[in-house]
């Protein structure tokens, strides 16, 4: 079988983790291998791939890459806002899309999507909710669908972000961008659908010394999600 040939679009802060992974898949198992990035910053670009030792093509848009056709699959890491409609782009050049959460940024938006999706392209597009893949994650799902540890009647899901954000980092907020996973993690582990919510966030740090510190205040934040499941 050949290896999958896989895009990256947005080299920004998570685009560059998610660009960093293809290039290990590929050069520890083969089954992938890195055929392009996409980055508005080519001067951004140009220094990942020199520093992970890798010459492929860089192209300075989503469109761009799209009309190349150099790739299978395309890893969408742009803003928010643009998820959307780069996703749609790529899926139209034929490609499979894993998009870095969130889909849209919006409910409506979501729901348009989804359903839009669902109806012309059922299989080619994937959130990354890499924690379903956790192996502690996978053992504790298999204790609950095994009924090893009996009724589950609560699950407590935290996360923090481990860095601030880098300047001029734009984000939704704290829901869909972080306690997405918690959301995710709950229904994937017990395979349920909450019929309410409730949404807790706090800042515990505020990293003192750091020199980004003047400049973000949103510093590290922990997220928590309770839901309650139907039965």
């Amino acid at each position: 079988m050949k290896p999958l040939k896989i895009a990256v679009a947005g080299l920004g802060r998570m685009g560059v983790v998610h660009a960093l992974h293809v290039h290990e898949l590929a050069r520890d198992t083969g089954a992938c291998e890195m055929a392009a990035v996409a980055d508005l910053d080519l001067t951004r670009a140009k220094r990942f791939l020199a520093d992970v030792g890798r010459d492929v093509p860089i192209f300075a848009s989503v469109e761009a890459l799209a009309k190349a056709d150099v790739c299978d699959a395309t890893v969408i890491v742009t803003p928010t806002d643009s998820h959307r409609e780069h996703a749609a782009k790529m899926i139209a050049a034929g490609h499979r899309v894993m998009v870095e959460k969130p889909l849209t940024g919006t409910l409506e938006g979501d729901r348009e999507f989804a359903a839009e999706l669902d109806a012309r392209h059922p299989d080619a597009l994937m959130l990354a909710f890499q924690r379903r893949f956790d192996e502690p994650l996978i053992y504790a799902k298999k204790l609950v669908d095994s009924g090893a540890i009996g009724r589950v009647f609560k699950v407590y899901s935290a996360l923090k972000d481990s860095n601030p954000a880098p300047n001029g980092y734009e984000s939704g907020g704290i829901l869909p961008d972080m306690s997405v996973h918690n959301v995710d993690e709950i229904l994937w582990l017990t395979g349920r659908m909450p019929t309410r919510a409730l949404s807790i966030g706090s800042r515990i740090c505020t990293f003192h010394g750091h020199r980004r510190l003047a400049m973000n205040p949103m510093a590290r934040i922990r997220s928590r999600v309770r839901l309650c499941l139907r039965r």
